[in-house]
């Protein structure tokens, strides 16, 4: 079933990165970086980091938990490295299997803890595949869009029709056929470190060549009966910003992530309500 969207509804670019901490609250960041020190043809290297951090009610802050994860995966999108913290050995099962297909379904069976506590090294866990999908993008401005597609020319020749909600059957980013129409409109998306508050987001890594980046950040407080929930989603990279279309599981992932807020919501200081 096609989902109805707004004839005039337009993208309008991106929000604010990490409003400020609120009194009484759990914010939860994450990032992903992927980068391939061989070039495209290569391994794609992810680094994984994340954070839970709660403000008291009188404005103190204190780390409640914090997650890395590296992942080594080839041409193929099959895994050949990975490695976490907290450590979980049974993440190594993964290995020899693709970051992509099936992947979820795997990590059901080795991190049934993780899943179930909705840690922040789950949550990293749960975006490799869809990241890893979207992450070849940050190549398309550093070759230049024709040569990009004479290297990637499967990608030229995919029909996207109703893979997501941007690309259903009458989308203006498709071709008759189906293919994607790969000129189209970009903005810059909001640096995550343009704001004052040094806690803002956790430490993550700063690659110096081609990166995509998936951010996230989920701010969780309470008032009253009323649960708050506010959350930032972003994929970019350091020669090309994505949005609209091209981000075509974004609205699925970031919908995953809300599966967190019952655990972030019982970690709330017992202060959060006065």
């Amino acid at each position: 079933m096609a989902i109805p969207v707004p004839q005039d509804l337009k993208p309008r670019g991106s929000g604010m990165s990490a409003p400020p901490r609120r009194a009484g609250s759990v914010r939860r960041t994450a990032t992903l970086d992927f980068t391939w020190p061989d070039g495209l043809g290569g391994d794609t290297v992810l680094d994984g980091r994340a954070r839970d951090l709660r403000t008291n009610g009188d404005g103190t802050a204190s780390v409640l938990a914090e997650a890395a994860l590296g992942v080594v995966s080839d041409p193929r999108r099959v895994i050949k490295e990975i490695s976490s913290a907290p450590d979980l050995p049974p993440l190594q099962g993964l290995v020899g299997e693709s970051a992509m297909s099936g992947f979820r379904r795997r990590l059901a069976g080795l991190a049934t803890a993780e899943i179930v506590a909705a840690t922040p090294l789950h949550l990293l866990l749960d975006d490799v595949p869809g990241a890893t999908l979207v992450s070849g993008a940050a190549w398309q401005r550093w070759y230049g869009m024709k040569r990009y597609l004479e290297i990637k020319i499967d990608v030229k020749r995919r029909v996207m029709t109703d893979v997501c909600t941007g690309y259903q059957q009458g989308s203006s980013a498709l071709h008759p056929d189906g293919t994607l129409r790969w000129r189209q409109d970009r903005e810059p998306a909001v640096d995550i470190d343009a704001v004052d508050d040094e806690l803002a987001w956790h430490g993550y890594a700063s690659p110096a060549d081609v990166t995509m980046r998936r951010a996230r950040r989920i701010d969780v407080s309470v008032t009253g009966p009323v649960l708050h929930i506010d959350a930032f989603f972003q994929d970019s990279s350091t020669v090309e910003r994505l949005r609209g279309p091209l981000g075509c599981t974004h609205l699925n992932d970031m919908m995953r992530a809300l599966a967190d807020v019952p655990g972030l919501a019982g970690q709330l200081p017992a202060d959060a309500n006065s």
